[in-house]
């Protein structure tokens, strides 16, 4: 070794922090030697499962990132996206079948969405929830639906101008029930959490793919919407209710965050129509074995028909009874169907527990039925009519 060598071997040495800085270095090489590029793998954004014939049929929706990337980057390129769908005995043979033709490694970690036909959640949602959740990439966040279409169909839909479905209602139900909350959109954790919750009635956003209101050009545009929901309670299925009898729904859910109403003393026209921005439920027991629902509202008007000039007060007035009305007609569809959709039996068991264990040790079946709904007071506060302050108003006073 030269004397030039050994003078910048004992600098080295005697610089601790140097030696340091260098194996940190070398980690970092290292460490980046096993990195796959992102094209490499093939990434399950939603999986959707069906039960026929006693089988399970899994489906799998599969996009890669870059193509995500070039749409957002601008390019008009149609988003590849491929299906996957397999039959099996039970649901890990035919979810595990899927590596048989990946073609490179699967990764589960980045799925959004799971998709459950009416025939799975009539079998029981137990042998799904605990194959998914005991393998470590799988997480307890993606969105819950269900449907009574096609699984298919549904995963083939892509957003609007050539997006991935990653833009759909599907993938991103969020944003859609910001602006409009007609059904509340629900995760794993919160669906698995309300489906054990003791005589707790929970319920899953069904989904179909609608061909008719979009179109490009002259070409038809399928749209993923929503058209009822499923009801479980007690792990034990209830039964399909379709978005029409559902009206009633949005004003009993506290997460609701925008609500349209249109309203009238015509009930075949409408006079005004409301936006109801901000919202307050509070159910509870009574000392006569009963129900009392105070629902609060806050919002403001949107348009007027026929340029109509009513007091504001009248207005909410209105909208109250209208309120009022489709919460009734939605108790008395549960009791009709046999669903305790308003969640009357977990109040009662909540709230008295010791009462519900009375009425539930007789012959009585449906506890909820025993529980009337005694008063919805419900209260509408119209924050302002707009800069016209609901005064009537002439074409020509805008040309002046």
């Amino acid at each position: 070794m030269s004397l030039t060598e050994k003078k910048g071997e004992r600098k080295l040495i005697s610089n601790p922090w140097k030696l340091f800085f260098i194996a940190i270095i070398i980690c970092l090489i290292t460490g980046c030697s096993d990195i796959k590029e992102i094209q490499s793998s093939s990434y399950v954004m939603a999986l959707g499962f069906d039960f026929k014939d006693g089988k399970y049929h899994v489906y799998a929706q599969m996009t890669d990132f870059s193509s995500i990337a070039k749409q957002e980057g601008g390019n008009n390129e149609s988003p590849k996206i491929y299906i996957y769908e397999e039959v099996g005995e039970n649901f890990p043979e035919a979810l595990f079948n899927i590596y048989d033709t990946s073609q490179g490694k699967v990764i589960w970690a980045h799925v959004t969405s799971i998709v459950l036909t009416e025939a799975v959640i009539k079998e029981g949602f137990q042998e799904i929830f605990d194959g998914l959740t005991r393998y470590h990439e799988f997480r307890l966040t993606p969105w819950v639906y269900g449907t009574r279409g096609s699984i298919e169909d549904i995963f083939s839909t892509t957003g609007f101008f050539n997006q991935p479905p990653t833009s759909t209602l599907l993938h991103n139900p969020k944003e859609n029930y910001k602006q409009l909350s007609k059904i509340r959109p629900i995760k794993l954790f919160q669906y698995s959490r309300e489906l054990y919750e003791p005589q707790f009635t929970t319920y899953l956003p069904s989904l179909k793919v609608d061909d008719e209101q979009w179109k490009e050009k002259d070409k038809k545009e399928a749209k993923i919407v929503y058209d009822g929901a499923f009801f479980v309670q007690n792990r034990s299925y209830k039964g399909f209710f379709p978005m029409e009898d559902l009206e009633g729904l949005r004003w009993v859910t506290p997460e609701s965050k925008r609500l349209k109403l249109t309203i009238g003393e015509n009930q075949k026209h409408y006079d005004f129509v409301l936006v109801l921005a901000e919202s307050r439920v509070n159910k509870k027991m009574t000392n006569k074995n009963g129900i009392q629902a105070h629902l609060m509202f806050k919002g403001y008007i949107t348009s007027r028909n026929n340029n109509n000039v009513t007091s504001p007060a009248k207005i909410e007035r209105l909208a109250e009874d209208r309120i009022r009305k489709e919460v009734e007609d939605l108790y008395t569809l549960g009791i009709d169907r046999k669903t305790d959709i308003l969640n009357l039996e977990h109040i009662l068991y909540r709230d008295q527990h010791e009462k519900w264990k009375e009425i539930k040790s007789t012959e009585i079946k449906d506890v909820f039925k025993d529980i009337s709904l005694e008063e919805i007071k419900v209260d509408v506060f119209i924050d302002n009519t707009g800069s016209l302050d609901n005064r009537k108003l002439e074409i020509e006073q805008i040309n002046h």
